[in-house]
């Protein structure tokens, strides 16, 4: 939160998707039904996700429906 602070980000303009799941690649493809669930603008332009296997899930979900990366969305695993 003081970093945020500190770069003139409001705490509650960063969104949380928070998995069910211990990290992976499944837990990825399931962050992103959720991210993509959101309406497009309200969706986040960047993600970190917690390593690069969640991250290659997200990723690969993503490209099945056409979101663009990085384009539409920056992913950092």
């Amino acid at each position: 939160r003081d970093a945020l602070h500190d770069f003139g980000v409001a705490p509650e303009s960063v969104r949380v998707y928070k998995a069910k799941n211990i990290a992976g690649y499944v837990t990825g493809a399931v962050l992103f039904e959720e991210y993509f669930a959101d309406a497009p603008a309200n969706r986040p332009t960047g993600l970190v996700l917690l390593n690069d296997e969640t991250a290659a899930g997200f990723l690969t979900a993503a490209r099945e429906v056409g979101v663009r990366v990085p384009e539409e969305v920056s992913v950092v695993g």
